[in-house]
């Protein structure tokens, strides 16, 4: 009776075979994880190093921005200077002309018998004294003024009656004030600005 008995210890054997599968596969998952984690690492430092980059490239960018929003700045500042000087050249232009027009059109609108013993020229006008031969010489005169180009707001600021020793007539002596009608200037600056 030969029934075939296996004396080699199977059982031990086949738990060696297991240990070593079980042994093998653990190292193979372990040296994948660690391959993983490795890619990952990798893969997270390269990102990090390429942001890095992108937020240097972009902070170069801002201040290059920023150097040239400075710039515009400066030129912004140095246009409304600019347009300042164009607006006070304008009015010292207009002001130049207008006293030679005003004073031609004050020529031209004297009624006769008024004479002016003294003129004194302010910015915003004339400070008139004078001698009339009646105090309706001196209303003429302002009716005159207020209707002219160049003037306005004729303001009496005194007047006296009184007789004239050499001539024995009765004269009216008085002080009148005149505005200068303005132009706008910086209406006419901004519109050559823009042209």
């Amino acid at each position: 009776m030969n029934t075939g008995i296996n004396l080699l210890p199977w059982r031990e054997e086949r738990q060696r075979l297991q240990q070593r599968r079980t042994l093998i596969g653990s190292a193979v998952i372990c040296l994948v994880a660690l391959a993983v984690v490795t890619a990952g690492w990798w893969y997270y430092a390269g990102e990090i190093s390429f942001q890095t980059e992108r937020n240097k490239y972009l902070k170069g960018e801002i201040k290059k921005i920023e150097a040239q929003l400075r710039e515009i700045d400066k030129i912004k500042q140095r246009k409304e200077e600019l347009m300042t000087r164009m607006s006070v050249i304008y009015e010292l232009q207009e002001d130049r002309v207008r006293v030679v027009r005003s004073l031609d059109e004050f020529v031209r609108m004297i009624p006769e018998g008024v004479f002016f013993v003294s003129l004194d020229r302010s910015r915003e006008g004339f400070m008139l004294e004078g001698i009339a031969q009646s105090n309706s010489q001196v209303s003429d005169l302002m009716v005159r003024l207020n209707e002219s180009e160049s003037f306005s707001d004729s303001n009496l600021e005194m007047i006296n009656t009184g007789s004239s020793a050499e001539t024995n007539t009765e004269t009216s002596r008085f002080e009148l004030r005149v505005t200068h009608r303005r132009t706008n200037p910086e209406s006419k600056v901004s519109r050559s600005g823009t042209d």
